[in-house]
């Protein structure tokens, strides 16, 4: 998003910027809120993969440059059991999408965002307690 400056009187007074970190602290908020997530992971391969390619990376959120005003965003998230894998990376695209397509936090197009089911969370089974 552009800088906006600020004037008081007509005199420049000082100007706020946007980081990219607005983007992504808002990706990393709404996409915990979608029912089924356990949390952002961290993926290694990922990471590794986004040092050769213009991008940031942090915490499960990856956003590349591949054009001009042009992003692609990766989320990494490690599920609960029991969800349904297609439901559950469309409700957390949907997400993605409502926070970045806002104009107050990016004036970048999207031009898609992609979501890795990095790990599973498998309920462990009850002790079962021995009566003697």
């Amino acid at each position: 998003m552009e800088p906006i400056d600020h004037f008081e009187n007509g005199r420049h007074v000082g100007r706020t910027n946007f980081s990219q970190g607005l983007l992504i602290s808002s990706i990393e908020a709404a996409v915990k809120r979608v029912d089924g997530v356990a949390r952002l992971k961290s993926d290694s391969g990922f990471r590794f993969r986004n040092l050769f390619s213009p991008s940031a990376w942090r915490s499960g959120v990856a956003v590349r440059s591949v054009g001009y005003g042009v992003i692609v965003l990766e989320v990494c998230v490690q599920v609960h059991h029991g969800y349904a894998a297609a439901d559950l990376s469309y409700r957390i695209q949907e997400a993605v999408l409502s926070v970045a397509q806002n104009k107050n936090i990016t004036d970048k197009r999207i031009k898609r965002v992609n979501v890795r089911i990095c790990d599973v969370i498998i309920p462990k089974p009850e002790q079962q307690q021995l009566s003697i």
